[in-house]
């Protein structure tokens, strides 16, 4: 007896092992087994079993060493999962099967868990809302323009409906910490029929997990992306709360999208989506307008503040000449709360204490010699860093072309920011609230504690300060005042969606202001069209504005857009490879429906010492799979070449 193995490595090939006769009672399809492997000892998934092979095949067949587990760890849906991550994303087989199932959880013994007495919300059949909802049959259901309070609410009344009709649940939050005051809340609910799943929980504790879902012995799973695999048999429910979160992207190969994922497992599960979020993405709006989705309406209370919008290019507004990314507005702004012992949040995009640094006597802008990229100051260390390789050199350094050591400094990032401040406002109590000030989960309720008890005037911080919206919400301090000191930096981004990124932004920073407050903008150029629209949170006309330009332009919602980076250590051989990949997909598929554009050099041309060129393929969803494919073909025995493939 035989069985066919695949890897957690870049080769489509199913590889021949046999079974010794003392393993063949415990083997099984979807389970994992140790093998030998190119001199290596590997665990691989078996995929299939044969009793007979091909007379022809004269290579020595190796023997499966140990069976992993004792229980069958995949499900034929997951298995149809992995199948499609592999045709829909730069993956094989056996790396999208290691993304659902790791080759590293460990087999441990279950111990047996006895449900606690639950706590259900009454569900109403006179709410019609949530009446369309029945576990039937698929649907894509969105929630939107309501608070979070009113959004969980609506959450936790589909999750006790669904565990009345005996179905299961998958509920998505984008990162980690979102899970702890949402989690706190749905166990006050469903007690143990909840599981908690993302990835600081050990090892260990996940693979007994593992079996406890796939068993049926809990109801409903909460936790990041990668909950999205779990091995429910009888899911009926898919929340996924923030769902245009860029979180719920997979930086690593295979690099998917989890909405797309739980897209298709709503589909062959026959499972029902919920997309929530305080405001809906442009890709949601256009689907719900065509009515491929649906729409749950709650009665809104989102409070929409006052939006002043300010022009920095015009002299009068600054501060001063040093100062002049401080508007008078907002120091004025900032004084008036401090007499009325209010707090103001000011968000920047940035970390660090200078963006360019630049010598001082030959205007040479200092950059990392692995990336190509100018290093940032960092005032805490008195050091300049590269953000993407970690490269570091002491601010003392001399400069490579002329020998000087002095340097000048441009552009302000967050501890620039927090220095001037302190200079402007120097009896004033200011924190910041970012990942280089806070490291810890102990750090963030410090932190969040002392902000409750009213112990700053001024936050200064990055997206960071997200972590905030739930505490503050709940406490009684008064933030009348947001600003958002230079949203230039994402809206001038070169992405086709960043317009629509500084609108989603904004909608979840104004839940930062407890009070009806105001909220304030900073920009080098108000005539931008965004800013008539922000004036009075008119994002409907926005939607309708973006759609007709990405129509144009066959951008989302109207096409899929592969976005594939090459890159090597050798310059003109890149440049040269990217090329033939253009030339191999344009003999490839015969299409009026796909285009490519590029070959460009990328954002950051020169990284870890690797050059990067890139290409941006528009095409239809259908096309997807055929391309995938190709990329693939292509890069057979392709040495010291590497790419990287987004799919949007």
């Amino acid at each position: 007896m035989y069985a066919e193995i695949v890897f957690p490595i870049a080769l489509e090939s199913k590889f021949l092992y046999y079974i010794p006769h003392n393993l063949i009672d415990r083997i099984s399809i979807y389970k994992r087994v140790k093998v030998n492997f190119n001199k290596t000892i590997k665990t691989g998934y078996v995929v299939n079993l044969l009793d007979k092979i091909d007379n022809k095949i004269k290579t020595e067949i190796k023997p499966i060493l140990k069976i992993i587990d004792e229980k069958v760890i995949l499900t034929d849906e997951l298995f149809k999962i992995g199948l499609w991550l592999s045709n829909n994303y730069y993956c094989s087989l056996g790396e999208a099967l290691d993304c659902i199932f790791p080759t590293d959880l460990v087999p441990l013994k279950t111990k047996k868990i006895t449900a606690e007495q639950l706590t259900l919300l009454e569900f109403k059949q006179t709410d019609k809302n949530l009446s369309k909802i029945d576990f039937k049959n698929y649907n894509t259901f969105v929630i939107t323009n309501s608070d979070n309070e009113q959004i969980i609410e609506t959450y936790i009344k589909l999750i006790s409906k669904a565990i009345q009709s005996s179905v299961e649940t998958i509920f998505l939050v984008p990162e980690i910490w979102f899970t702890t005051y949402i989690f706190d809340i749905l166990k006050k609910y469903f007690g143990n029929s909840i599981i908690l799943w993302h990835s600081k929980i050990p090892n260990k504790e996940k693979y007994k997990n593992w079996f406890l879902i796939k068993e049926g012995k809990t109801k409903v799973v909460f936790g990041t992306r990668s909950s999205i695999f779990v091995p429910f048999k009888n899911l009926k429910l898919i929340i996924i709360h923030n769902y245009e979160d860029e979180s719920y992207r997979q930086i690593n190969k295979p690099e998917y999208n989890a909405i797309d994922v739980a897209q298709y497992r709503a589909k062959i599960s026959n499972s029902n989506i919920v997309l929530g979020s305080t405001i809906c993405s442009i890709n949601t709006y256009y689907k719900l307008k065509i009515k491929e989705y649906r729409s749950i309406k709650i009665l809104q209370k989102n409070i929409i503040p006052k939006i002043k919008i300010v022009d920095l290019s015009k002299k009068e507004n600054s501060y001063n000449f040093k100062l002049y990314y401080f508007s008078t507005e907002l120091i004025n702004s900032i004084k008036n709360r401090i007499l009325k012992k209010e707090i103001s949040i000011i968000f920047l995009n940035k970390l660090g204490h200078s963006r360019i640094i630049k010598c001082n006597t030959c205007q040479t802008v200092i950059k990392c010699p692995k990336c190509d990229i100018s290093l940032i100051y960092h005032q805490y260390s008195n050091s300049f860093k590269c953000h993407y390789c970690g490269y570091e050199q002491p601010s003392s350094m001399k400069c490579k072309i002329c020998g000087c050591q002095k340097f000048k400094y441009i552009s302000s990032g967050i501890e620039k920011l927090y220095s001037d401040l302190t200079d402007i406002f120097p009896n004033v109590k200011i924190i910041r609230f970012d990942t280089d000030t806070i490291k810890k989960e102990s750090d963030i309720q410090r932190t969040i504690s002392e902000i409750i008890n009213n112990k700053y005037n001024i936050i200064i911080g990055t997206q960071f300060l997200l972590h905030l919206v739930p505490y503050i919400k709940k406490s009684d301090i008064k933030i009348t005042l947001l600003t958002l000191f230079n949203i230039d930096n994402i809206l001038y981004f070169p992405e086709y969606k960043s317009s629509e990124n500084v609108f989603y932004l904004i909608t979840q920073l104004k839940d930062l202001l407890n009070q009806p407050g105001e909220l304030l903008i900073q920009t080098f150029n108000q005539e931008h069209f965004i800013f008539k629209y922000l004036q009075n949170f008119d994002w409907k006309k926005f939607y309708n504005k973006e759609l007709k330009y990405r129509k144009q332009l066959y951008y989302p919602p109207y096409s899929k857009i592969i976005n594939i980076t090459m890159y090597s250590k050798n310059e003109q051989n890149t440049i040269k490879e990217i090329n033939n990949l253009i030339s191999f997909i344009n003999t490839k598929i015969k299409s009026e429906n796909i285009h490519i554009l590029g070959p460009v050099k990328t954002y950051i041309y020169k990284l870890k010492g690797y050059f990067h060129q890139q290409i941006v393929i528009k095409l239809i969803p259908e096309l997807v799979p055929e391309l995938i494919n190709l990329i693939k073909k292509f890069f057979i025995k392709k040495y010291r070449l590497y790419i990287k493939v987004k799919v949007e």
